[in-house]
């Protein structure tokens, strides 16, 4: 599978009950089948500056906000590949842009400070280095980890469903 870089996509949110779940998880599966990833941990580390302007805009719930974080796909651990991310939602509209990142190169800029060269030879990479220039405190505050079950929709790659 090739990895995608840039994402648009419009996400909404709800809160279920157990047994609503089950029951509309039931009823999905007559449209949809649970995807490649099906059952899944997901970490994320966020950062933010020393003052949390990111998570404060973000309860505001304005037009425009962004995040950034490094994002795994199963443990974060040499075995798997990180990915660094900025996250926007303008008028309810996400848009990620995200680079891999290997274990040992995430080890390196976190003792080091510098960013890998994989973040320098890019337009992503340069996004996130000019966002740790306007924002030279940011730095790892949250890490958030959870089971994510995806579903796919057959007739169109681009509609999922996730249950966190």
């Amino acid at each position: 599978m090739k990895l995608k870089k840039v994402f648009e996509r419009k996400e909404k949110k709800y809160l279920m009950r157990q047994d609503q779940f089950e029951a509309f998880f039931s009823e999905l599966q007559n449209f949809m089948a649970v995807d490649e990833y099906g059952l899944h941990t997901i970490q994320s580390l966020y950062f933010d500056t020393k003052d949390y302007q990111f998570i404060k805009r973000s309860v505001e719930k304005p037009i425009y906000k962004e995040k950034f974080r490094i994002r795994s796909y199963g443990y974060a651990d040499c075995d798997h590949t990180l990915y660094v991310e900025i996250k926007k939602k303008v008028n309810g509209i996400v848009y990620k842009r995200r680079l891999p990142l290997n274990y040992q190169e995430f080890m390196t800029w976190k003792l080091s400070q510098r960013f890998p060269a994989c973040l320098t030879q890019n337009q992503i990479g340069q996004e996130i280095q000019w966002l740790f220039l306007l924002h030279p405190d940011l730095s790892p505050k949250v890490l958030i980890s959870y089971d994510r079950l995806s579903l796919s929709d057959a007739n169109d790659e681009n509609f999922r469903v996730t249950f966190d």
